[in-house]
């Protein structure tokens, strides 16, 4: 037998915090790397190539024994091709499209059950939404890029212009505290969630978390493990997933999803028993999962 070889498409700061527990596991990290001065690429093994570049990812997988994803930014074409090739691909591209388009996932979260803001599609005239409202590029947007608040409606239709696409509109809730939680679900169907996280928000941009979120009542802590339990089961997740939500009142309302070791998991490295980044491990190899504790 011989040691797993994970195969990570990203480089940066989230692949460089998977090495100390891989190495912990005697796990093989690969990185297909987008340069060759890339935080991980510094460090690990590397391959280097653009996320686009089909035949190169393809040569990048065939050394691997399953590849997994620090970023978004790798096409459903690429990630569909490689699944055609026969490569074991952690999330499937059908689980990671709720976190690559906004559209998608508003519409999965409704057919969950789960709960969401008012929300529509535009793409030209008018909406039945109040403004202000918040509008969202459906693809390639993260940390506050692609979110914009629109106080009329020629703001909208001028939004609308420059970005030559349509949106995802969604209600400006007036909420009192952003959340997260993260979550992992293994190929035959573990899952475990950590402590609900506070995180403050500058500019789109996370800036704090505080775990366990202060003063939160035991009530919507557990309210959010089953909303994040149920995604990772309704989206067939393999890996570790962020889950952020928004509290108002004592409700709360789902945000966004990222399917990957996420910012507002960074806590677990010193303060859970199983960090983030040994989880993903964990689930991606079907390992048992570590101790949220």
């Amino acid at each position: 037998m011989s040691f797993p070889k994970v195969g990570v498409i990203g480089a940066g700061q989230l692949a460089r915090m998977m090495v100390a527990p891989a190495t912990e596991l005697g796990i093989n990290l690969f990185l297909y790397a987008a340069d060759a001065n890339d935080s991980a690429a510094q460090i690990v093994d590397h391959h280097v190539g653009a996320p686009t570049e089909t035949e190169k990812v393809l040569e990048f997988a065939r050394h691997c024994d399953v590849v997994t994803f620090e970023h978004e930014q790798v096409p459903q074409s690429v990630i569909k091709a490689l699944e055609h090739a026969g490569v074991k691909v952690y999330p499937r591209s059908e689980t990671f499209i709720y976190s690559q388009n906004k559209l998608e996932m508003r519409k999965k979260m409704d057919e969950l059950g789960l709960p969401n803001p008012s929300w529509e599609m535009y793409d030209g005239g008018t909406t039945s939404l109040t403004f202000p409202l918040i509008a969202k590029t459906i693809t390639g947007g993260y940390d506050g890029k692609g979110v914009f608040v629109i106080a009329n409606q020629s703001d909208l239709e001028a939004l609308h212009k420059t970005v030559s696409a349509a949106l995802l509109l969604e209600e400006k809730l007036n909420f009192d505290e952003e959340l997260a939680i993260m979550v992992a679900r293994s190929p035959h169907g573990q899952a475990a969630t950590w402590a609900v996280t506070s995180t403050v928000q500058e500019d789109g941009i996370c800036t704090l978390t505080i775990t366990p979120a202060p003063e939160l009542l035991a009530t919507v802590a557990e309210e959010a493990a089953r909303i994040a339990l149920k995604i990772a089961e309704g989206v067939n997740l393999v890996g570790v997933m962020a889950v952020e939500l928004f509290r108002v009142g004592n409700s709360l309302i789902v945000n966004e999803l990222a399917m990957r070791p996420h910012n507002s998991g960074h806590w677990t490295i010193e303060g859970s028993t199983t960090s983030q980044f040994e989880q993903h491990l964990r689930a991606v190899l079907d390992l048992p999962l570590g101790s949220t504790h």
